[in-house]
């Protein structure tokens, strides 16, 4: 540390007493801080780090009121809710089945040539077979129009429809199903005329005849294409039917 000069510090003060300006000392001397300039080592009253209050950090940290022991803590229950008391939640996307009616199976192949709504009855392994099928619808209805039309849609129905075992499929729900899918088609392509092919249809719907009027659409009822391409037979039975409907003259 550089030497003070006790005179020249003192002369200092003179000066700047006479001019009117009141110097600043520290009251204490802080630990390791150096001497002030201005005033001399004696005229200090050192203060002593020991001396110093010292903070109690639990006074800090610590509640007004004493907290209780973790151990001597009582146990809190826990809140058990009877199961009988809990009522079950239904299935909103399931239609419960109506008085254990048994689920039927069947698929019907829905087409639209022209304005004809033809509904076939399918069978197993149906795809295999498809292309035969549909050209021998083709010509039933050339033979029955004298015209030949394109295919603007087509749908498969499989029942059951609904995976959920406690959904009603029953004949009931099948029939309001597939009634709703052939209305929403006649709607949509503007049909006048309703061909089926098979007998998936009529015992949905109870037909007893092979001749009516379906969702304003005049009806045929033909047997079955996988039939006919297998026995012959059934072949001359719808033609029969076709020129006692009226057609194919």
């Amino acid at each position: 540390m550089i030497p003070v000069n006790t005179t020249t510090q003192q002369l200092k003060h003179d000066y700047l007493a006479a001019m009117g300006v009141t110097p600043w000392f520290p009251r204490v001397i802080l630990a390791n801080a150096p001497m002030p300039l201005l005033q001399s080592k004696s005229s200090l009253e050192p203060v002593h780090l020991e001396q110093q209050p010292r903070l109690d950090s639990q006074a800090v940290i610590q509640p007004g009121a004493q907290a209780e022991p973790l151990a001597q803590r009582t146990p809190v229950d826990a809140v058990q809710v009877p199961v009988s008391s809990v009522a079950p939640v239904p299935d909103s996307g399931a239609t419960p089945a109506s008085d254990g009616e048994a689920p039927i199976r069947f698929g019907l192949g829905i087409y639209v040539l022209g304005d004809w709504l033809v509904v076939s009855s399918l069978v197993s392994g149906h795809e295999d077979s498809q292309d035969g099928a549909f050209r021998l619808i083709n010509a039933i209805l050339k033979a029955m129009t004298g015209n030949d039309y394109e295919m603007k849609h087509h749908h498969v129905i499989a029942w059951p429809f609904f995976t959920n075992a406690n959904a009603d499929q029953g004949i009931k729900a099948a029939q309001e199903y597939v009634s709703g899918v052939l209305q929403q088609r006649a709607e949509e392509h503007h049909t006048a005329n309703l061909l089926v092919l098979g007998g998936v249809m009529s015992k949905l719907s109870g037909w007893q005849s092979a001749e009516g009027t379906e969702y304003g659409m005049k009806r045929l009822v033909l047997p079955s294409v996988y039939r006919m391409m297998s026995e012959p037979m059934q072949k001359a039975k719808a033609w029969q039917l076709i020129r006692s409907a009226g057609y194919g003259q």
